[in-house]
């Protein structure tokens, strides 16, 4: 008799990505999705390469206030 093991053949796996790519289209439709970068939060009066910051978060910091009941405000606030 031989010792060989015997290959079992195994199912193949999905395409992972493939289902994530497809579960994301359908969870967010394109007409209904926001925008990632919101451009009315961008202050266009400094150069993205000397501050990438104040470019993209300016215009926001400028409108935003911390309410009077708080000394500092943040996203776990």
């Amino acid at each position: 008799m031989s010792s060989t093991p015997r290959k079992v053949p195994r199912m193949p796996r999905p395409p992972l990505l493939a289902l994530a790519a497809a579960a994301l289209l359908v969870a967010a439709p394109a007409s209904q999705a926001e925008p990632f970068l919101d451009a009315a939060s961008r202050d266009t009066t400094c150069s993205p390469c000397r501050d990438v910051d104040q470019f993209a978060n300016g215009a926001w910091r400028a409108r935003f206030v911390i309410p009077a009941s708080y000394s500092r405000y943040g996203a776990f606030t």
